[in-house]
């Protein structure tokens, strides 16, 4: 399998995917920028995202014009490498906010994101699927757009790829889910009724010499939850 598949670059990409095609925010800005905004809601964890994407010639002063301000205001402003995206974040005592970019000249890009951790927390739609008993979600995201409903978990597993991916398979195969292709690379894809599945599994640190797995699922469906 594709051991590159690692899940913080498809959580990245995949918040990537809503972003441009979503949003509802009061967002940094400037002359020469274009702020796309469409409200469709994005959850993490049942607190709602503001979500944009910025474009246009003068985006690159605004890139450095933010980093200044944030790093200035915030001793907790760092900038990362996430699956070919520069990503710079900060907290604040009320929101934590995203600004990453990729491309230069008139190929860049970035969005924005604001999440306010005062905000009440709203219920999260359920996976339709059993999690392994050896993993527990530690976050989970929800998108609805044009009548499709995304859900995206990050769980960590005790154990290795193998029996994970052991105990997954023989859950989905009992509940009657069917594996996408030869089931030899990743995202693995499982099919049911009008639900896709997709799941990457990778290898996680050692923590007290017990071996763990980082699991990403991605759910979608044109089904709409409440």
């Amino acid at each position: 399998m594709n051991s590159r598949a690692a899940g913080r670059p498809i959580a990245m990409t995949w918040v990537a995917i809503v972003a441009a095609a979503s949003v509802n925010a009061a967002v940094p800005g400037g002359a020469g920028v274009i702020v796309q905004t469409i409200p469709a809601p994005l959850r993490i964890n049942g607190l709602s995202v503001e979500l944009a994407q910025l474009s246009g010639p003068g985006l690159e002063l605004l890139l450095q014009r933010t980093r200044r301000q944030w790093g200035k205001a915030s001793a907790a402003a760092d900038i990362l490498q996430v699956g070919g995206w520069q990503v710079l974040s900060r907290q604040t005592e009320t929101d934590s906010e995203v600004l990453q970019w990729r491309g230069e000249g008139g190929a860049q890009r970035a969005l924005y994101s604001r999440l306010d951790r005062q905000q009440p927390r709203s219920a999260m739609p359920a996976f339709v699927w059993r999690l392994p008993e050896a993993c527990r979600w530690q976050q989970t995201l929800d998108s609805l757009q044009s009548q499709v409903r995304t859900l995206q978990g990050t769980a960590q597993c005790n154990g290795r790829v193998a029996s994970v991916l052991r105990q997954l398979r023989t859950s989905l195969e009992t509940d009657k889910w069917l594996l996408s292709g030869d089931g030899a690379h990743y995202p693995l894809v499982w099919r049911k009724a009008n639900v896709q599945l997709q799941v990457v599994l990778t290898e996680a640190r050692a923590v007290s010499h017990s071996a763990t797995v980082a699991l990403v699922a991605v759910q979608t469906s044109d089904a709409v939850q409440p």
